[in-house]
């Protein structure tokens, strides 16, 4: 991740290439997953004794990330942005607005999002449990092979997740 650092804050404008695109995807879900624990509750996901909310536990995803087979999980979604935080590591976990057939809200917990700060990156991580189509907020892109940093949007870090869409199929 310095070499990340340095992609964003410095003053190489290359353009992102593979293995810096998958280092970036991947800390993003390796973070994600751990949010999913230790923010959502996934752990207690099967526990009748816990009252609170809980996001279902992302097991295909996390053995995608442990085989090194992010590419195999259609529905996660990485999204990338220049932040203008002045953390050096920050994020906001919750739910998305979402979506089932026909416009009737959906189970939330199907889908929650991490939006990670760190530095001057800013990576919004959205990986469904079931397939879904997600729709990013105004201005962040997908984390892809080309991008430039000055090509980032510039963004706060946002105090709540509701501007994530997602429409689960």
């Amino acid at each position: 991740m310095a070499d990340i650092a340095r992609w964003i804050s410095g003053p190489n404008h290359d353009p992102l290439g593979v293995e810096r695109e998958r280092i970036v995807r991947t800390w993003a879900l390796k973070t994600h997953i751990l949010l999913c624990f230790i923010e959502g509750n996934a752990g207690r996901f099967d526990d009748e004794s816990f009252q609170g909310e809980c996001v279902v536990p992302p097991v295909t995803l996390a053995k995608a990330v442990f085989n090194g087979e992010i590419d195999e999980v259609a529905s996660s979604c990485v999204g990338v942005s220049r932040s203008g935080s002045k953390a050096d590591f920050a994020w906001s976990f919750g739910y998305p607005k979402v979506t089932v057939s026909e416009g009737a809200e959906g189970a939330a917990r199907f889908a929650p999002v991490s939006i990670l700060t760190v530095g001057g990156l800013q990576l919004w991580v959205v990986a469904p449990v079931i397939q879904a189509h997600v729709k990013m907020p105004k201005g962040i892109q997908v984390c892809r092979t080309g991008l430039c940093p000055k090509d980032l949007a510039p963004t706060s870090h946002p105090k709540l997740t509701d501007v994530v869409c997602v429409d689960l199929c």
